[in-house]
């Protein structure tokens, strides 16, 4: 029974009990990656408030319960806008009456919300993990002559910053020689990582791990295959123009990069290697001497490789991005006497959207006489 359960759980996607720890199912990896939480900032609930059928001229009040479900331990979320985006030109929004308990203008607390194109606009500064913001939008309803329904739209839109950690990690042959045949394996197979919070989410493939490295008066061989894509594992979608998004690869972390504007949006990629704790580290822009390389024509970096690879644009097909691929290898194979771990670091930052509508429908005015 207890091997069933644990059976179930490592192919289900689901999350661990009492943690924010999700068990993935995707090709190539095992219990050893550990997802956390996809979903950050999302539209609990939208709510029509005395009721979603209203008459011409009669105030109706949307009530919409924004939550923060981060880990208690993460960042406040910053710069949160919330839109009433699509009322179907059947409601007049009355700023003076509706009201929003966490935005804030400057010192102020915001009643109103902004008008911005064809939609009004709430901002939060600031979101706390756990914290739950009420917003009410008063709609005054037009006048009609025929029952008209509509499906008003709520959207939430956040930039978001998702970083990842995986480990590869070679093996000389001769040692994988010894242990074969005393009957042992290596201390570690397969792949192991870490995958943060966020909707959009970095994902690596590296398959037949260990990767042996045969070494012959200091050249030799052996390399693996990593593969690199993006994935939307959230219940919104990326905020993605029509013609794709740019591309910036950063030397350092994406964390504190400034995403451009509402029609022009980038996705930020940072991928960059170390070796294992207590070795000598590179970064993006160094040789690849004490590095995982990118092997090509010239050894060369990952972040060099996978720009080579995606270029200027970056499109989503479905929920996913195409797998890039490069080969792999030790910057310096003498160097790998028993084992080496290398920790690659692939961090994304990226615009998302979180929208839900409610059914609403306006009737005519009762006329008496």
């Amino acid at each position: 029974m207890v091997l069933l359960m644990l059976l179930t759980l490592l192919t289900s996607g689901c999350t661990i009990p009492g943690t924010d720890i999700e068990i993935p199912f995707l090709p190539g990896f095992g219990p050893n990656v550990q997802v956390y939480k996809h979903d950050v900032v999302v539209i609990d609930s939208v709510g029509a408030i005395p009721s979603t059928t209203v008459r011409s001229g009669q105030t109706v009040t949307l009530r919409t319960v924004i939550k923060n479900l981060q880990k208690p331990e993460s960042k406040p979320e910053k710069n949160i806008q919330i839109k009433l985006f699509n009322t179907c030109e059947l409601f007049d929004v009355i700023p003076a009456q509706s009201f929003c308990s966490m935005c804030k203008t400057g010192q102020n607390q915001q009643q109103g919300p902004t008008q911005l194109g064809g939609s009004w606009v709430y901002n939060i500064e600031e979101m706390y993990p756990k914290s739950t913001v009420v917003i009410d939008w008063a709609l005054k309803a037009r006048d009609v002559k025929i029952q008209t329904p509509c499906k008003a739209g709520i959207l939430v839109q956040y930039d978001y910053f998702t970083p990842t950690s995986y480990k590869v990690i070679f093996i000389s042959k001769s040692e994988l020689d010894r242990l074969i045949s005393q009957g042992n394996q290596p201390s570690s197979v397969g792949l192991e990582g870490v995958v943060g919070e966020g909707p959009v989410k970095a994902y690596l493939e590296v398959p037949n791990q260990p990767i042996p490295v045969g070494v012959d008066n200091g050249a030799g061989f052996g390399s693996g295959v990593m593969s690199f894509w993006l994935q939307n594992n959230g219940f919104g979608q990326i905020n993605t123009p029509i013609n794709g998004n740019n591309v910036v690869f950063q030397t350092g972390s994406c964390e504190n990069y400034d995403l451009v504007g509402e029609n022009d949006k980038n996705i930020c990629i940072s991928i960059n290697t170390d070796p294992a704790v207590g070795q000598a580290t590179g970064g993006i822009g160094s040789d690849c001497t004490e590095m995982l390389c990118a092997e090509g024509a010239t050894a060369t970096t990952l972040s060099t490789c996978l720009q080579g690879k995606i270029g200027s644009k970056l499109n989503f097909i479905g929920d996913s991005t195409p797998k890039y691929s490069c080969e792999i290898r030790p910057g310096n194979r003498g160097s790998v006497k028993l084992e080496k771990t290398y920790q690659i670091k692939a961090d994304v930052k990226y615009s998302y959207v979180f929208t839900k509508d409610i059914s609403l429908t306006v009737e005519p005015q009762i006329r008496l006489g």
